[in-house]
């Protein structure tokens, strides 16, 4: 009897791990379009307060990257210590590791906003986020340059991965993007 309930619970547990990756794999598409959309609106609910965070960064004369923690050697300044009530508005809102400003890129400026990967732990290399574009115009912010609005493009990324990277328009000034790491090189 003891030896029956044990081969159960063996067989419970194989067969929902089996379950839970029939699910990532099948639901991939699905629960990353649902990501897409969520932070598409987000974005629009609180544009408002997103072009304040974009305003002071462009009226400040530093250049530099906002982050949710300080690393050790970085020329980064973490939110906190901003001590501005929107930028960490909108870091708790979105959960947002970092907040990079581009406003000195000659191929467009441009603001970039990214979001802790939730999805890390089963999509490892997957990131999104949006930015703000000063022209309105598609950027692929890997490459820093300008880029056919719903870009998509395959490309080396530091010599050892080639990514998929595509952007799309949410709202005036505003575009989502995603990156996935398709392979390393050897």
């Amino acid at each position: 009897m003891k030896r029956r309930k044990r081969l159960l619970i063996i067989l419970g547990i194989v067969v929902c791990i089996i379950l839970s990756v029939a699910c990532i794999y099948f639901l991939e598409v699905p629960i990353k379009n649902g990501i897409k959309h969520i932070t598409m609106k987000r974005v629009m609910d609180n544009e408002k307060y997103l072009n304040e965070v974009v305003k002071k960064i462009e009226t400040s004369d530093l250049e530099f990257r906002i982050v949710e923690k300080k690393v050790e050697l970085d020329d980064s300044i973490t939110y906190r210590d901003l001590d501005c009530d929107v930028v960490e508005k909108m870091f708790k809102e979105f959960s947002l590791i970092c907040i990079e400003d581009r406003m000195d890129n000659p191929e467009g400026r441009y603001v970039r906003f990214q979001p802790s990967n939730n999805i890390g732990w089963i999509w490892p290399d997957y990131f999104y986020g949006f930015y703000y574009s000063e022209e309105d115009e598609a950027i692929n912010i890997l490459e820093r340059n300008k880029c056919n609005a719903e870009y998509e493009y395959t490309g080396d990324f530091t010599y050892l991965h080639q990514y998929k990277y595509t952007t799309e328009k949410i709202t005036e000034n505003w575009w989502y993007y995603e990156m996935t790491l398709l392979s390393k090189y050897k």
